[in-house]
């Protein structure tokens, strides 16, 4: 082949991958287009519904679920606001809250109580622990204002052409998320939405892709003889994993910053070239070690032949062999060497 001849060639490959790329750019300008318009539909729909609800005041009463807690009871729906934002991808945001006039007090287990009311007020609940001098049983009160915030998040979803949809408190404290492709927003989803947003009969979840996040409450016992409501012991683990808090584990290895969540698959330390986080220490294996998050913690787990040392901050170096140990905190985890200044293979871990 002569020179005219390869440069020919290379001038047609480029010129059709040029057109390639012209045609996703245009495709992805043509789907930006459809989920703006889509939320701009949805955002003159929510406005109209939140100027005609202010109108007619409904007296509905509803009653919330506070899982391992009790019932907030004789709620009603108002207080709306609708709000728009656009910084570089669409948002439209629907808020209201599920109230009345008080306070509820509640009874749970005192080693539980912290947790609860931790996870109530990540959530936007006002929540105090009421110590009382006559605590029996292992029991603590809990007051909860009477007032829930609700939200609904509508996001454009550039990358995957979708809308967002973020749901939160609106059983019961937590979130759920869900992928809404822009044709489905026609005017039949936005009377179920709604519908459901006023909480009325509806259909709106079957018209969505679930991506939720959300969980399945346990059941809570009956009231005692105190008359107030009452809850059965449950692991601290367990009450945090209720309030979907995802908990985040990042690595610093060097160069290297890692992120792993409570959600991820088990992650890898090692020699070897496939593991998540490559480690080329002559102290390591080539799969030394997991990670796995288990009943409300990062576990690591040693399955090496020089063992695994792990150093949390402000405690001793600790030494494990075909064993597992919990992280918390922050620290230094190494390879098959002991976690010193003279290590060049250290790595440091913190759990957020």
């Amino acid at each position: 082949m002569g020179i005219l001849d390869s440069l020919r060639k290379q001038a047609e490959s480029l010129r059709q991958q040029t057109a390639r790329d012209s045609g996703s750019h245009g495709l992805a300008e043509l789907n930006h287009g459809a989920a703006v318009a889509r939320l701009r539909a949805v955002h003159d729909f929510l406005l109209d519904l939140v100027e005609q609800v202010y109108v007619v005041d409904p007296d509905t009463e509803f009653d919330y679920d506070l899982p391992e807690v009790g019932t907030l009871t004789g709620l009603k729906l108002g207080r709306l606001e609708l709000m728009a934002l656009t910084r570089g991808e669409m948002e439209v945001t629907l808020s209201y809250s599920l109230y009345k006039d008080g306070e509820t007090r509640f009874q749970v287990p005192a080693d539980a109580a912290e947790i609860l009311q931790h996870g109530l007020r990540e959530n936007g609940l006002w929540v105090v622990a009421e110590r009382t001098a006559d605590e029996t049983g292992g029991l603590l009160s809990l007051s909860v204002k009477s007032q829930v915030p609700v939200r609904f998040i509508f996001r454009e979803d550039f990358a995957d052409s979708l809308i967002k949809l973020r749901i939160e408190n609106y059983d019961m404290p937590g979130s759920q998320e869900f992928g809404v492709h822009p044709d489905q927003v026609n005017d039949a989803f936005l009377d179920e939405l709604g519908r459901y947003v006023l909480r009325m009969k509806n259909n709106f979840l079957r018209r969505v892709r679930s991506r939720t996040s959300g969980f399945t409450p346990l059941p809570t016992d009956e009231g005692d003889d105190s008359g107030l409501p009452s809850t059965r012991e449950v692991s601290t683990s367990r009450i945090m994993s209720l309030f979907n808090r995802e908990v985040h584990l990042y690595l610093a290895y060097n160069d290297t910053i890692k992120e792993i969540t409570s959600r991820s698959p088990e992650f890898v330390f090692g020699r070897a070239a496939d593991c998540d986080l490559v480690v080329p220490s002559e102290f390591a294996s080539r799969r030394h070690a997991r990670l796995v998050f288990r009943k409300g913690k990062f576990v690591l787990i040693d399955q090496s032949r020089n063992g695994t040392f792990i150093k949390v901050q402000g405690g001793k170096e600790i030494y494990i062999q075909g064993e597992e140990v919990p992280l918390s905190g922050s620290g230094f985890i190494s390879l098959g060497k002991s976690a010193s200044v003279s290590n060049a293979h250290m790595i440091y871990f913190n759990i957020q």
